[in-house]
């Protein structure tokens, strides 16, 4: 799983935003099949997206979206307004349904307009902003945040046998067969 996140982010240094974020919206559904194979892949994507990005994309208020985006500046605060931040809804929200409606268009129309909500795709630092109605994503902070929790996913399912299992036997680009009797290239 780990070439995949080295893809996006090499990808992402090559200023190839596209294909960053092809593979980045690729990755919930590929180890929501690891971890849940018996899952249909809506469903299961959705929900790997929501147990690992939850947080930092549809907090269920602004004190946990500090806390997965900007936790060093909750040091910094006094308590009244940290009390205050867990009272609040966050402002912008890009949920599993929205991602999974933006993986959709995207993978297989190249469009970045959902039955949601219309979504303008940059390569700024700016990101999860809206304006008039359309929701602003950074394709390089999307597309980081994905393969974050890719790898602390991996982390998380280095015990489990049956998804170590299946993440060694998915298929892996080699230039050699046969342990390495053949060799091309």
């Amino acid at each position: 799983m780990l070439e995949f996140v080295e893809s996006v982010r090499k990808s992402l240094l090559d200023e190839n935003y596209e294909a960053a974020l092809f593979i980045a919206l690729s990755l919930p559904d590929i180890c929501g099949k690891l971890e849940t194979p018996e899952e249909r892949n809506g469903p299961r994507a959705k929900r790997w997206f929501k147990d690992n990005l939850k947080d930092k994309y549809f907090a269920d208020n602004l004190y946990e979206t500090f806390l997965a985006n900007f936790p060093e500046q909750l040091d910094k605060m006094p308590q009244y307004l940290i009390d205050d931040l867990k009272t609040k809804k966050p402002l912008v929200s890009f949920d599993h349904e929205s991602y999974w409606a933006l993986r959709n268009a995207f993978l297989h129309e190249a469009s970045d307009s959902t039955k949601l909500q219309k979504i303008q795709l940059t390569h700024s630092s700016a990101h999860m902003n809206m304006f008039n109605g359309v929701l602003q994503l950074s394709v390089i902070n999307l597309s980081n945040d994905i393969c974050d929790a890719v790898v602390k996913w991996v982390e998380r399912m280095k015990d489990n046998n049956d998804v170590c299992q299946r993440i060694n036997s998915r298929a892996k680009i080699k230039n050699e067969m046969l342990g390495g009797a053949i060799r091309f290239g």
